[in-house]
């Protein structure tokens, strides 16, 4: 692999891993893998009394991250979809098919970006994201509402120089997909080469 390709999924890792703590829930699961690591390395090191306070301290560790874990789903299991009041947020990722791609170069046809489902077609605003090679949309309320959670929906959208994209279908609670492009993907990548002197 030429180190570009490799600093381009090294940078995808980052962004999915990002991504994967971005919710109040993962954070905390990331916090107590990490303090239970700690824990573990220290109790290898100790003899005696110690040892065992750090041992029964991580079991207790676990056993509280389950029983809040319960709680939340507990919690959550009744929410409808008129009852989802939160923000959804999208990270749109480079195709898995272009690698030699750079997304940040694309500049989308805001007038042409939209999100479909089988009742509904609204315009979607996709901005550069600060994690990596990537683009977030923010799904605002008023579309949220219209939304099914349980339907599937797909992204529609165009770029300045004409050619169209698209995201498979997918639920709205995920939070990553990739692009594919619906025209001829070599096309597309030389194009943008030309444009940026590569």
């Amino acid at each position: 692999m030429p180190p570009r390709s490799n600093q381009r999924r090294l940078s995808l890792d980052r962004i999915q891993v990002l991504q994967s703590i971005s919710t109040p829930l993962g954070f905390f699961v990331l916090v107590v893998l990490v303090v239970e690591v700690v824990f573990g390395i220290i109790a290898g090191l100790q003899q005696g009394p110690d040892r065992t306070y750090l041992i029964v301290g991580m079991i207790f560790l676990m056993f509280f991250v389950v029983a809040i874990v319960g709680v939340l789903a507990y919690l959550g299991k009744g929410l409808g979809q008129n009852d989802f009041s939160g923000r959804l947020s999208l990270l749109v990722l480079p195709p898995e098919d272009m690698p030699e791609l750079d997304v940040a170069a694309i500049d989308w046809n805001d007038a042409e970006c939209f999100i479909l489902s089988d009742k509904m077609k609204e315009p979607i605003t996709l901005v550069p994201s600060r994690v990596g090679p990537s683009f977030r949309v923010e799904i605002p309320r008023q579309i949220i509402r219209k939304l099914e959670l349980a339907h599937p929906v797909e992204l529609q959208l165009k770029d300045k120089r004409g050619y169209r994209w698209r995201v498979k279908r997918f639920f709205v609670l995920e939070n990553l997909v990739h692009l594919s492009c619906l025209d001829d993907r070599e096309k597309v990548v030389r194009d943008y080469r030309e444009a940026f002197g590569e």
